[in-house]
């Protein structure tokens, strides 16, 4: 995207790349609207590291996810908090819905994925948008999720009564016609599986205990889609217990984009006192998890700096306004050429009746401009 390449061009941003790349944090004072989106889609694109964007609220994660969809390419994952009814106590809790837990899931699969050895530039170019909430809660360990993790390819050789016994051992549900994600579905040789985490089911067929092909399919009319040559499938259950931490399945070279950080950390320790009737006890539990995403590079995007904001840099004035963009693209595309043209239009000399000598009348073009400006619902 043009904007990002001009922005990148930028001082301002050359001096924050460089103490990511040592290591250290910087303040954005002055940072509206999308513009601390437009910062960490550019860092992002930079570095080709994951970035960790947390929101001030929770109810902010989708809206913010969709914000990095429009500047980058890269995959954005969104990762929830989970009901609250879903706690134990204060180190246990059970996995919530099976939605939220996919979601949570996906999340940690592809950061096991970007810590691994021989993980690459393209496995790591990913955005988790997530509120310091869900940060803070349990997630299931990494040899917890390889445990409960087979790979399939095909032309291995796989005994599917085993296969059917581990999906339904695991938790998953039997049904006639897979619809939604934790469902399984046998028939002969085919055998159709919607994995928690999954976005989409897969039909495995099978050619006596040898696995034949692989193809996504579409739960509306069944019919195959794309082939693939290998799957994973976890079997988690959503209500096992967790005692692994967020933080440290995030990579240590990982950038940490926050918003409104005092905001944020006063909203966690507001819902945490409203779910637990107090405040004291859980204020170690975010200093704590503060602190292990401070050990990474973090960028801190405020509107107002306050002074709680720890950084080796802070950029002021860095941008002058920028509105969060958002509305119908091709409305706004549609109202700015028509724009372009009327402006032309209101450019051109008067021209004048050759009999008369008067000047022709002509619509009021300035209105028709701001009336089609305001249409386009910026």
């Amino acid at each position: 995207m043009a904007l990002i390449s001009r922005f990148q061009q930028s001082s301002a941003f050359q001096q924050t790349l460089e103490k990511i790349n040592a290591g250290e944090s910087v303040v954005w004072d002055g940072a509206v609207g999308s513009s601390s989106v437009l910062l960490g889609a550019s860092v992002l694109e930079e570095t080709k590291r994951p970035l960790l964007a947390l929101v001030t609220h929770v109810g902010q994660v989708e809206r913010v996810a969709a914000d990095f969809a429009f500047f980058t390419d890269a995959p954005v994952y969104t990762y929830p908090a989970l009901n609250p009814q879903a706690f134990e106590n204060n180190k246990e809790v059970y996995l919530a819905e099976d939605a939220d837990f996919g979601a949570r899931l996906r999340v940690l699969k592809a950061l096991d994925k970007a810590c691994a050895p021989d993980s690459t530039d393209e496995s790591k170019r990913f955005i988790v948008v997530a509120s310091l909430l869900a940060v803070m809660q349990p997630v299931p360990s990494e040899s917890q999720v390889s445990a409960d993790t087979i790979s399939l390819k095909v032309g291995d050789y796989f005994d599917r009564d085993e296969l059917i016994h581990w999906l339904a051992e695991g938790g998953l549900q039997a049904t006639s016609a897979v619809e939604f994600p934790g469902e399984y579905s046998a028939r002969g040789d085919i055998l159709d599986v919607y994995a928690i985490d999954w976005k989409i089911p897969y039909r495995i067929e099978f050619f006596g205990d040898t696995i034949d092909s692989i193809r996504s399919f579409n739960v509306v009319d069944q019919r195959k889609m794309k082939g693939v040559d290998s799957l994973e499938i976890s079997r988690i259950e959503t209500h096992g217990k967790a005692d692994g931490r967020f933080v440290d399945r995030l990579p240590k070279d990982a950038v940490v984009l926050m918003n409104e950080t005092s905001l944020l950390i006063a909203e966690t320790k507001r819902m945490l006192a409203v779910r637990d009737g107090q405040n004291k006890a859980e204020e170690p539990a975010v200093e704590d998890v503060v602190n292990a995403l401070y050990a990474r590079p973090t960028v801190h995007s405020v509107t107002v700096a306050s002074g709680t904001e720890y950084g080796n840099l802070v950029i002021r004035d860095a941008f002058s306004s920028v509105e969060r963009l958002q509305g119908n693209l091709s409305q706004i595309e549609r109202a700015r050429r028509l724009s372009t043209k009327l402006w032309r239009l209101l450019a051109l000399p008067k021209r004048t009746c050759g009999v008369c000598a008067k000047p022709f009348k002509r619509p009021n073009l300035a209105a028709r401009i701001a009336l089609n400006i305001k249409s386009a619902r910026f």
